[in-house]
């Protein structure tokens, strides 16, 4: 059997069909949050036209809702490929590193493992690039798809309106 690992998804992963499409296997859901954090698209993606999610430290009336997901060790390689994560001599090189986080999860505090876009933290407070409409559309489905707050969904469909996510700057 396969050992399992709790992963929080809070961008395009939150669509169940994205996932079925990766070829991940997803279990045991569990909507959970990250107070104190803040959402930011800090890198560019070729592959979507646009800026990427990254969760990053934020003031005390911050937040970042999302879902965790088990799934078998084996699958988070499946999404490294797809998050554009590689290794090379123990060192995170790829647009995006694995990261533990602890989060409020419906049934108490846990510690998981998520992406963060691979940059040092001025950076990704500094940079923003405006997602694109297809990625928002994904992200906005799956945020409902899962039943995250009515006040979360509002905050993401107006930022997705305005392309207000930051401060609107590139460095």
């Amino acid at each position: 059997m396969s050992e399992k690992v709790k992963y929080f998804v809070y961008g395009c992963n939150l669509s169940r069909s994205h996932m079925e499409r990766r070829s991940v296997n997803i279990s045991d859901l569990e909507n959970a949050s990250v107070p104190g954090w803040k959402l930011g698209f800090s890198s560019y993606s070729r592959k979507w036209s646009g800026g990427v999610p990254d969760i990053l430290p934020g003031e005390k009336d911050d937040w970042v809702e999302g879902v965790i997901y088990t799934v078998d060790k084996m699958d988070l390689r499946t999404l490294d490929g797809y998050e554009g994560r590689s290794v090379k001599k123990n060192m995170e090189i790829g647009l995006y590193r694995r990261q533990h986080l602890i989060i409020k999860a419906e049934s108490g505090w846990k510690t998981v493992i998520t992406y963060q876009i691979n940059r040092s933290p001025e950076y990704r407070k500094k940079a923003f690039f405006k997602p694109s409409d297809e990625y928002m559309k994904l992200m906005i489905e799956g945020a409902k798809e899962h039943e995250l707050s009515e006040e979360y969904i509002e905050k993401v469909i107006s930022w997705a309106k305005k392309g207000n996510f930051l401060e609107d700057k590139k460095i």
